[in-house]
């Protein structure tokens, strides 16, 4: 562990947590496995326009449109009160950690879940300067080895997974066809393997970005996109018949959009506006979709969202200066973000990090630092009433395309990109 670990995480008392501390409230083939273990150490109503139609393999979704008639309502003031509270940081046990897949470029973009049976879902693209592809990995909690799959041989970039019920996976992701070499704009694409076997479809045609999907308590899936007109694109439905929508069509709101569905069904959607510089929040849980402010800050990016007990919970990245993580909460339905984070969790963290809540609605953050000096993966949680960290990674070239999901112990588990071996990674809190 680098002797500069506990002061980066002093820091990040005063700026990360400090609201979740007082209480706010498949087949395939198994791939070959590494194991190492690491050292301790302004609400305003939004007009929407509605898309129905059927996907498919093969073709675009079609079907009628509808506009909304757009209501208007005062905007409320918005208020963001700010809390530093100062804890004791002590450590968690180490990490365990894998290599999930051996080929070089796999761990670009990367998304995991856990499932309710304790089974550990990944998905994760591959670009080595020529190819890109779409893979997914799975294996039991306590099993070693993971089964590994192809899902598509193109595409990959922005996956995102969701797991239902039944434990059948479900992945949204960007198909570029040739037109990007980094897997950043595309024909929005869904894969999944309900029917035993993998089956992809095509949801948009468009060059779209910024792709997002959640699961609901019923098994609906809902998604969210910003395509190539600009627009603030949200979706519901299952495989093969889809319903979109346009949220807004400004051509400027929509960019580093991400999704989390509450404890009512309800979709939760953050996104940036280009022109004001403001976080938005979006949702229809109390009836026509509707957006309020986040923070206004002007350089705000890559944000993150997760619901629990009907709280938000959100992260997200300001690239002004040092780069600071902040973190927000706020009670689904009323109320204004209460954010707090204006201290840097570390200098130059960079846009890699992710966010999840536990079933105490404990928060648990991963994030990437890429200095040479102190850089690598971290993770940080107030699962045990203080506020805890450990080094996950210590190399500074581990950590980039992190993503965290919780077991149902409450265990953490992250799948990263390791720059250095170029593979993707797996770490298992114990």
């Amino acid at each position: 562990m680098k002797t500069s670990a506990p002061f980066i995480l002093s820091i990040v008392v005063c700026g990360l947590l400090a609201i979740a501390l007082n209480g706010c409230g498949g087949g395939g083939t198994a791939a070959p496995t590494t194991t190492v273990t690491t050292a301790p150490a302004t609400t305003s109503t939004t007009a929407v326009t509605t898309t129905t139609g059927t996907g498919s393999s093969t073709s675009t979704t079609s079907g009628t449109t509808t506009s909304a008639a757009p209501t208007t309502t005062a905007p409320p003031t918005t208020t963001t009160t700010t809390t530093t509270t100062t804890t004791t940081v002590t450590t968690l046990p180490p990490f365990s950690l894998e290599t999930v897949d051996a080929r070089p470029g796999m761990g670009h973009f990367t998304s995991i879940k856990v499932g309710d049976n304790n089974v550990v879902h990944l998905s994760y693209g591959c670009y080595d300067g020529i190819n890109t592809g779409l893979w997914y990995a799975s294996r039991e909690v306590s099993d070693s080895g993971w089964h590994v799959a192809t899902v598509e041989t193109s595409g990959g970039g922005f996956n995102s997974l969701a797991v239902d019920s039944a434990g059948k996976a479900h992945i949204l992701y960007i198909n570029e066809n040739g037109s990007d070499d980094y897997m950043l704009a595309g024909k929005l694409r869904y894969a999944t393997n309900t029917s035993g076997s993998w089956v992809t479809e095509q949801v948009d045609g468009s060059e779209n970005s910024y792709c997002r999907l959640a699961a609901d308590g019923t098994n609906a899936l809902h998604l969210n996109f910003w395509d190539g007109n600009g627009y603030l694109r949200y979706g519901t439905g299952t495989a093969g018949s889809w319903t979109l929508a346009t949220l807004e069509s400004s051509g400027h709101v929509g960019i580093y959009g991400v999704i989390a569905v509450d404890g009512s069904n309800k979709p939760h959607i953050l996104a940036k506006d280009t022109t004001s510089g403001d976080l938005l929040h979006f949702t229809n849980r109390t009836g026509p979709w509707a957006s309020d402010i986040v923070d206004s800050s002007l350089h705000l990016q890559y944000p993150t969202i997760a619901s629990r007990d009907d709280l938000l919970h959100a992260c997200y990245y300001d690239d002004t200066g040092y780069g600071d993580i902040t973190y927000a909460t706020k009670e689904v339905g009323s109320g204004s973000w209460i954010t707090t984070g204006d201290q840097p969790v570390d200098n130059n963290t960079t846009q890699y990090y992710d966010l999840a809540v536990d079933a105490n609605g404990k928060v648990h953050i991963c994030y990437y630092d890429d200095r040479s000096t102190s850089g690598g993966l971290y993770y940080v949680t107030n699962k045990n009433g203080v506020l805890q960290s450990a080094v996950v990674d210590e190399d500074d070239t581990c950590g980039q395309f992190c993503s965290i999901a919780i077991d149902g112990s409450n265990k953490p588990h992250i799948v990263y990109y390791d720059a250095l071996s170029d593979r993707v990674k797996y770490a298992k809190g114990n």
